[in-house]
């Protein structure tokens, strides 16, 4: 006999602010507009989970990687035009982080801007090699030492080469970026940037998307809220994809341990991606659109 897959609320459509403020609240996320064309199956469900996790989730563990370099204290006497240091990874490999004091203040702020080439830097459990930018920073509060601030800008990566284990994947695009920190939480959002989405290997974050990561100061959580669309030359068309409940985990680990991912593609089928544990989740396959699990699949949050 089947089992009813885990929902209860059927989706909407919100505005990104609203959607930004369910996440605050835990709420779990809405789809875009976007119609899903993909069948899903138990012989498409891994690729389809592989797909949603390197356009949604990895983006997020890259950006969260980059934003650290913004909290780094400028050299003493360093300002005034272009700025470039060396950077050790925490775990191998460098980085040329590059600061343009457009002001020539001597300290982070509104207006400057910042460039990243990396070289295997490893960090997090990822090897970036490859390049980023903040454009048009805007800066409120002192981000070095400072207890509260925000920085807003467009991130663009440019073949941004991500390894994480045994897989390797190529990021490309753009976003905007918002980084905050508070004394109970520290947020990171990315939501679409001009032009045209994120494109990852053979696939494309379609516009209309927001990826949220919050890392809980008081207790070393971190909580992911996605919502999106992308475009899979490989599955043949679109899927949309969106938090059910709350993915949590702890943030010094890549993965979460329980919430729920809903993938659906087309005619009403879907993939549930929930996580067991911090290595390992279940995808729920519902193949014929009946609101039911038809199979359950084991998989590893590395393998995807």
């Amino acid at each position: 006999m089947k089992s009813l897959l885990r929902r209860s609320v059927p989706f909407a459509f919100v505005t990104l602010a609203a959607f930004g403020a369910a996440c605050s609240n835990g709420s779990k996320a809405t789809v875009p507009t976007v119609s899903a064309d993909v069948r899903l199956s138990a012989d498409n469900a891994t690729t389809a989970a592989a797909a949603v996790y390197r356009t949604s989730l990895l983006p997020l563990r890259v950006a969260r990687v980059l934003a650290g370099f913004l909290s780094i204290e400028p050299e003493e006497g360093a300002g005034g035009g272009l700025v470039a240091r060396d950077v050790q990874g925490p775990d191998g490999g460098t980085a040329i982080f590059t600061w343009d004091d457009r002001d020539g203040d001597g300290a982070y702020s509104t207006g400057d801007a910042f460039g990243l080439a990396c070289d295997h830097y490893l960090e997090f459990g990822l090897d970036l090699t490859g390049n980023a930018s903040f454009e048009g920073c805007r800066i409120v509060g002192e981000v070095v030492g400072g207890l509260n601030w925000t920085i807003d800008a467009t991130l663009r990566l440019a073949g941004m080469e991500v390894v994480t284990g045994n897989i390797t994947e190529q990021l490309e695009g753009s976003f905007v970026f918002a980084r905050e920190k508070r004394q109970t939480v520290n947020l990171l959002s990315l939501d679409p940037a001009g032009g045209g989405g994120l494109t990852a290997g053979a696939r494309t974050l379609l516009p209309g998307y927001s990826l949220v990561r919050n890392d809980y100061v008081t207790d070393f959580r971190m909580g992911l809220f996605v919502a999106g669309a992308i475009d899979d030359a490989t599955l043949g068309g679109r899927l949309t994809f969106a938090t059910e409940q709350p993915l949590l985990g702890l943030g010094a680990l890549p993965d979460p341990s329980s919430g729920e991912l809903l993938v659906r593609g087309g005619g009403g089928t879907s993939v549930t991606m929930v996580p067991l544990d911090f290595f390992t989740l279940e995808l729920q396959v519902d193949d014929d659109g009946d609101g039911e699990v038809d199979q359950v699949l084991q998989a590893e949050w590395a393998s995807l």
